[in-house]
C-alpha cells in the first residue's frame, strides 16, 4: 500500500474520526451492549496511552495533563469532555473534545509542550501528519 492517501481512505478515516467523536460525546455504548472483549480491549488501550504519557512527562517531552487542561479550559471558556494523548515521533499532542457554553462540541489539538491550540485541520498542516485519529 502506498504512503499517499487516496480519496476513499481519507473519507473513511474522517468518518471513523467523526464516529469516534460521536461515541465519546454520547458516552459510548451502554455497558450491557458492550462485550467483555470490547471492554478489555478499551481498558488495555487506555493503559498503554497513560503509560506513554507518564513516560513523556518524565522525560520532559510533555507537560502534565491537568496543567494543560486547566489552562485550555480557562483560555477557551469551555469544558473538556474527553482527552486523548497521541505521539508520532517527536510530536506529542493532547486531543480535547470540548463543549462550549452555547452547546457546540468541537475537537482541538493542543501541543503537549508548548500548549499551542490547533483545530484538527490546522494540526495536520502544522505537524505535516496525515491525521490525528
Amino acid at each position: 500500500m502506498s504512503k499517499r492517501m487516496t480519496a476513499s481512505t481519507s473519507i473513511s478515516r474522517r468518518g471513523f474520526f467523526l464516529a469516534g467523536l460521536a461515541a465519546a460525546i454520547a458516552g459510548a455504548l451502554p455497558a450491557e451492549a458492550q462485550t467483555a472483549r470490547q471492554r478489555r480491549r478499551r481498558r488495555r488501550w487506555r493503559r498503554r496511552e497513560r503509560r506513554r504519557l507518564r513516560e513523556a512527562i518524565r522525560q520532559g517531552h510533555a507537560k502534565p495533563l491537568f496543567q494543560v487542561m486547566r489552562r485550555f479550559e480557562r483560555r477557551m471558556n469551555a469544558e473538556v469532555l474527553d482527552v486523548r494523548f497521541h505521539e508520532r515521533g517527536p510530536v506529542k499532542v493532547y486531543v480535547f473534545v470540548t463543549l462550549f457554553k452555547d452547546g457546540r462540541i468541537a475537537p482541538f489539538v493542543v501541543d503537549a509542550w508548548t500548549e499551542q491550540v490547533f483545530t484538527p485541520e490546522e494540526a495536520k498542516r502544522h505537524y505535516r501528519i496525515k491525521g490525528t485519529e
